[in-house]
């Protein structure tokens, strides 16, 4: 609101006191100006200082969810590569430290799993078979081979593998692992379960430099049959023959892992919690930053729980002085400031016109300075909303202009004298009956503040609206922002665009022979895991390699996009054509195999093809690193996986597949499925294999698009609807 004054002739020092008030009273009106004045400049500061710290606590908030996920996803990825080298090892009747070193090697860890210090291979052996074992490490080169420390139990875990293996890191070679306690009780609780377990922290037995580390490990346990075929713990404690697992030092893991993301202004702890409800420290970066100051006092911290691969981590977040001070807005100061200096500069002029009750002279020219530095304060003031490139309307309580500058004027086709004192739906006709005319009403009744956007339908002219109420009115700015909304627009069409080659790419990769043979009834399925990736690594195929036989193929190809989508198609169409000229699909693969070795970059391929013989209706297949199909069988009410273990395509040129092959009959049914479908989430819980099992049994009386509705519901429901990777599948149903 601008300043206004008059000058006023007084007669004589009476008159002045009736129109005034009494002396006590007069005294009093330079100090509640000033407390005016003060509680007005505290309220702005205050509104600046909270909304500053709103937003630095959603900053920290974020930051937070990057660093859990952040660990959780690179977590994951090592137990991939864990799972890898299992299944390179199941597939091998026979495994040296060559051959070993080799498959790691082409993992490239230095390069780009730079967290991991390593993959090893703990073998299970009996006091009694020692001598041998390290006399066959010797033969194969490690000459300081042998088991330590010395101890009495019939039982060790040696670790006979390692890579990279270092000048600093062969020492552990020969390591009993079951000697240490920690190390011991993560290694039962995966065998036992056979799943990927993290232990607590130990101190490692690699050094560096001759310096001891502390860190932990991931043990997958790897058994001398399928671990699906396993059903009891006894059965899995048999069929132990050692684990394969990786090393992590804390401070190395933690560090490189959270550089990827945003958290470089918050101290991060992280402790172990798995062994007696202990706090045992993993990682500290206040250590790595060289400071830690006891008296300060973060502006926001929180401790939370993450579960990782069987353990139980604290992670506690806590800002830097860095980060805090980065909260402390100078505008807060400058408020205060500028806010003193105009209360002051008013209880100084209020003051002044309490003492000019004794002079009239005093009080005459002292209305004249206050004249005019009201009018300069009114120039300035006008200058700076005139200046302004938003338009500003203030209205009072009665909707009446009161204010305009020239930028709202031109939004009005017209000039600033011309609007005032009308009212501002006059002035503004478009408004009537829009979001933004309820919205001004509101904020008039309710004495509340927003913001909107709003396009004027006869201009095409895009607003953005922010509406502050005052004590007898609002103050409207209105910026232009119609320029914003056009690229906004034109980014969604070329998305749009993008997106719609992305649907025919897909549609592309996913297209089938259409005809399928009498006596059986395949049903497919595809769902993306998100819109931005419509084009995924998922892939399945349907065709008849040759009279009578009809081939099945389903497989995942690592990464998102059209670059996902070019390997997607290479694997195809290159299964495609060597099917053609190759009745066995353990020849295809290994084939194939040597062809994305060669071919592709990056990445490596997931895959299973099999071959139905029509008429003897008999099914031949192989497995690279593939989820096993299920195989319904619905008069024993049974549910099998057909397993057959293979490494993932594009990982080790010189690997061999084997087949096998199972005998259909009516009534049968194979469901093939990525692991989209397995690893839905709900929480940190995976849909898993065995809730798959009973949804197949549940509808195995269903035809085939039903069973694959039901299960497809099913996935979605369990994970909200939010899908964390593709999802592919096809269900085979034999007839007759």
């Amino acid at each position: 609101m601008l300043l206004t004054t008059s000058t006023t002739t007084v007669r004589n020092p009476s008159e002045l006191q009736r129109r005034i008030g009494g002396p006590r009273i007069r005294a009093l009106v330079p100090y509640v100006v000033l407390l005016i004045s003060c509680l007005v400049t505290g309220a702005v500061a205050v509104h600046e200082s909270v909304t500053t710290r709103t937003r630095a606590r959603i900053r920290f908030n974020n930051a937070v969810e990057d660093a859990r996920s952040l660990i959780t996803n690179t977590v994951d990825t090592h137990i991939a590569l864990l799972r890898g080298t299992d299944g390179f090892l199941a597939t091998k009747t026979h495994v040296n430290r060559a051959a070993f070193d080799k498959f790691v090697g082409a993992l490239e860890l230095p390069e780009h799993y730079k967290a991991i210090q390593g993959i090893g291979f703990s073998k299970l052996v009996h006091s009694a078979d020692i001598p041998a074992l390290e006399m066959q490490m010797k033969r194969e080169g490690v000459s300081w081979f042998h088991v330590w420390p010395k101890e009495a139990s019939p039982e060790r875990q040696a670790i006979i593998y390692f890579s990279p293996l270092t000048a600093n890191s062969h020492a552990a070679l020969g390591y009993d692992m079951a000697s240490e306690a920690t190390r011991q009780s993560a290694m039962n609780r995966a065998r036992d379960t056979g799943m990927p377990v993290a232990s607590g922290r130990v101190v490692l037995v690699l050094t560096i430099q001759g310096k001891r580390q502390v860190g932990f490990l991931v043990f997958v346990p790897f058994y001398n049959k399928p671990a699906e075929t396993l059903k009891t713990v006894q059965e899995r404690r048999k069929a132990l023959v050692g684990f394969v697992y990786s090393v992590f030092r804390s401070h190395d893991f933690f560090s490189q892992t959270l550089a990827a993301g945003t958290v470089g202004d918050l101290d991060i702890s992280v402790y172990d919690l798995s062994k007696s409800g202990k706090r045992l420290e993993l990682y500290d970066s206040a250590t790595r930053r060289h400071f830690k100051q006891p008296q300060y006092r973060p502006l926001f911290q929180t401790t939370q729980s993450l579960e990782v691969a069987g353990s139980v981590w604290q992670i506690q977040f806590r800002t830097t002085p860095d980060f805090d001070a980065g909260v402390v807005s100078g505008r807060e100061s400058g408020i205060v400031l500028v806010g003193l200096a105009l209360s002051i500069l008013l209880f100084y002029l209020t003051g002044s016109l309490v003492k000019a009750e004794a002079l009239a002279e005093q009080i005459a020219a002292s209305l004249k300075r206050s004249e005019q530095a009201v009018r300069e304060a009114n120039e300035r003031i006008a200058g700076i909303l005139q200046s302004i490139t938003d338009a500003f309307v203030s209205v009072d309580s009665t909707w009446r202009i009161v204010y305009v500058n020239e930028r709202a004027a031109q939004i009005a086709s017209g000039s600033a004298n011309g609007v005032l004192g009308r009212l501002v739906w006059d002035v503004y006709p478009e408004i009537l009956g829009t979001n933004l005319e309820r919205m001004l009403r509101t904020a008039m009744e309710r004495k509340s503040q927003f913001t909107l956007e709003f396009c004027n339908d006869q201009t095409m002219q895009w607003l953005e609206v922010r509406c502050y109420p005052g004590s007898g009115g609002l103050s409207v700015y209105l910026t232009d922002i119609t320029d914003r909304k056009r690229e906004e627009q034109q980014l969604e069409e070329r998305y749009q665009e993008e997106h719609r080659v992305s649907v025919t790419l897909q549609h592309a990769l996913l297209a089938t022979d259409p005809q399928y043979p009498g006596g059986i009834v395949i049903e497919p399925y595809y769902k993306p895991a998100f819109r931005e990736a419509f084009v995924g690594g998922d892939f399945y195929d349907i065709f008849e390699p040759s009279e009578g036989r009809m081939a099945i193929v389903i497989g995942d190809v690592a990464g998102k996009g059209v670059n996902a989508a070019v390997r997607t198609a290479t694997a195809k169409n290159a299964l495609r054509a060597l099917a053609y000229e190759d009745s066995s699909p353990a020849s295809v693969l290994t084939r194939l195999n040597r062809v994305i070795n060669r071919e592709m970059q990056e990445g490596f391929v997931t895959a299973f093809y099999g071959v139905l013989d029509l008429q003897i209706q008999e099914f031949v297949f192989a497995n690279a690193g593939h989820e096993p199909p299920l195989w319904l069988i619905p008069d024993r009410d049974e549910v099998l996986e057909i397993e057959r273990p293979g490494t993932v395509l594009g990982v080790d040129p010189e690997a061999v597949y084997q087949q096998s092959r199972i005998e259909l009959a009516p009534g049968h049914k194979l469901f093939f499925y990525t692991d989209g479908i397995t690893e839905a989430r709900c929480g940190v819980d995976f849909f898993g294999v065995e809730r798959l099992k009973a949804l197949l049994l549940e509808h195995r009386f269903e035809d085939a698009r039903q069973i694959v509705t039901a299960i497809t519901d099913e996935i979605l429901s369990y994970s909200e609807g939010k899908l964390h990777d593709d999802v592919a599948a096809l269900l085979l149903s034999i007839l007759t």
